[in-house]
């Protein structure tokens, strides 16, 4: 199975346009603009799968809703957890 990183670390804010650092965050997550404090959700694409909205979460890590962009079909996603 390839590694899955995700493509972009930063993210524009809709509102002011501020690059705002989301590495640390989780997919799907509602975070503010440290600029503006504008709420956005954190978009996360891994490979040629875009990140749609979360079904469920476990102990050993979550499964999404995903879009493959090469097949142009919807699919369920799971991301594991490593320790």
């Amino acid at each position: 199975m390839p590694e899955m990183e995700p493509n972009s670390s930063s993210q524009t804010c809709p509102a002011c346009g501020a690059v705002v650092d989301v590495t640390n965050e989780e997919p799907l997550a509602r975070i503010d603009c440290p600029s503006c404090g504008e709420k956005f959700r954190v978009e996360r694409a891994f490979d040629n799968f875009e990140l749609l909205e979360t079904l469920g979460v476990g102990g050993m890590g979550s499964v999404y809703k995903a879009r493959d962009t090469r097949l142009d079909r919807f699919v369920a996603l799971k991301i594991c957890v490593r320790n």
